[in-house]
């Protein structure tokens, strides 16, 4: 009688390491709470949109300068009975063009030599207001012209399926809808001028 009594009482005395807390029970380890999923998904959210959007940094970037290589061909199609005649020779060089939004990288560069006169096209960046890229011309005097790239796509067409861009003649403070289209009559023309034939 007495060995049940004393159990009773050992019992009776025993408490729980810790008292049970009152409200939202404790989370077991390794379960996540709403609040912290959905901090997670939101940085996870965030970092698909800025990889989407680097993405068509990388396609403008490569659309940019397939346009650039693009209006090089044309022009040495434009000047090739020149060229052919020895009166006029073209050479290619890289120069660096650090962008925002896409950092450093190499871009193809054009020299056009007409006897003692040398006229140099050298793009400057394809994230240029209101229009996508740009070409300056520069003549013997230091004397800078403009060519500016534009397209006809729908604004969020995505440049990985964009036709090739327009190249036009650049006027500044001029919208690139009012601009003249480059053609080779305007481009020769402008050539003259800045290698001082004219």
């Amino acid at each position: 009688m007495s060995r049940k009594k004393s159990e009773v009482s050992l019992k009776d005395k025993q408490k729980p390491d810790s008292e049970p807390k009152e409200g939202r029970p404790e989370m077991p380890s390794g379960i996540l709470s709403f609040k912290q999923f959905q901090q997670l998904a939101m940085q996870e959210a965030e970092r698909g949109r800025n990889e989407s959007q680097l993405a068509q940094f990388v396609e403008r970037k490569r659309w940019w300068l397939k346009n650039v290589g693009g209006l090089y061909r044309k022009i040495d199609v434009w000047l090739k009975p020149l060229i052919d005649a020895d009166a006029v020779k073209t050479t290619s060089g890289e120069m660096e063009i650090s962008e925002k939004y896409i950092g450093a990288y190499q871009a193809t560069t054009l020299r056009i030599k007409i006897g003692g006169s040398v006229v140099k096209l050298l793009p400057r960046g394809t994230f240029i207001l209101g229009a996508f890229g740009r070409i300056d011309l520069e003549g013997v005097y230091g004397q800078t012209e403009r060519l500016i790239l534009d397209s006809n796509e729908p604004e969020n067409t995505p440049f990985n399926l964009r036709k090739d861009g327009e190249w036009k003649l650049g006027v500044p403070g001029q919208p690139t809808v009012n601009l003249a289209p480059l053609d080779r009559e305007n481009f020769v023309s402008l050539l003259a001028t800045l290698a001082n034939l004219s």
